[in-house]
């Protein structure tokens, strides 16, 4: 049986994000995608006010302290900056191969390839 974890999609932060000055991602994926249906353009990143890091994104005291400051960072994986702010992948390893959103539980959300995941500890 596959573990079944649950998800909060962050529409809500993203939409109040909308009217910031955008986005960056220093990941590929569907980030500009994403940002882009509910209106964020894409920005430099220092000037951004939703950033994705990805894994093995390297700390830096900017980033707690852009947070701070109302900046959106979202961390994808394992990462000295996941670690700085108290998220760590441990040894045990789970299957994952759907999500649950948690504002419509009964939309199936499946993917297409299951992912091998660190389980992770996450800050109090």
């Amino acid at each position: 049986m596959q573990p079944h974890i649950r998800v909060s999609i962050l529409w809500p932060l993203l939409a109040t994000a909308a009217f910031a000055s955008g986005f960056h991602s220093f990941t590929s994926g569907p980030w500009a995608e994403i940002f882009s249906a509910i209106g964020l353009q894409p920005g430099a990143p220092e000037s951004a006010r939703v950033v994705v890091l990805g894994p093995g994104a390297g700390a830096s005291a900017g980033w707690a302290q852009r947070v701070e400051q109302g900046a959106l960072l979202i961390l994808e994986g394992e990462s000295p900056v996941a670690e700085s702010f108290g998220f760590r992948g441990g040894s045990q390893r789970v299957r994952v191969a759907g999500i649950t959103d948690a504002r419509r539980p009964k939309l199936p959300i499946i993917w297409r390839e299951p992912l091998e995941l660190p389980r992770f500890s996450t800050p109090p």
